[in-house]
């Protein structure tokens, strides 16, 4: 994994209990899952069906894009607390190409995200997990 310090990594079995403390805290959690496929297009369309992008996005992948509307739909959150969970192995194993790419950019969301000049005064902190599957290779149950 690209940056391993903005990630932490959880295995299916204790990420429903780590969501549920956050969520509890009052943290939005997003689980992003996309069945495993690794192109842009599919990655733009998961994140599209759980956050409002801003601007929307046309679901083709552009790394500049996709950075600026992710961005722009977790500031307009309501939660300046918000955990995004990628779901599946390859998040982790994967070092190049478009997963490496879209690791790399939600790391600079996260830290744009948490500057004041950046997001009018009120930033938001992103928290990044990477959800690997169980030993029999199904996931955990979804928290929402």
């Amino acid at each position: 994994m690209g940056d391993s310090a903005r990630f932490r990594v959880l295995s299916a079995g204790e990420a429903g209990q780590v969501f549920e403390g956050l969520s509890a805290g009052g943290a939005r959690v997003v689980e992003v899952d996309t069945k495993g496929a690794r192109d842009g297009e599919s990655i733009v369309h998961a994140f599209s069906e759980l956050i409002e992008m801003d601007p929307p996005l046309s679901g083709r992948w552009h790394q500049d894009a996709f950075s600026d509307s992710l961005c722009g739909g977790l500031h307009n959150l309501e939660e300046r607390r918000v955990v995004l969970a990628l779901r599946g192995d390859f998040w982790v194993k994967e070092r190049s190409g478009v997963v490496a790419e879209t690791l790399e950019i939600l790391g600079d969301v996260a830290d744009t995200l948490a500057e004041e000049r950046f997001t009018g005064g009120a930033p938001t902190e992103l928290g990044l997990f990477v959800v690997e599957t169980d030993s029999a290779g199904s996931l955990s149950d979804r928290v929402s």
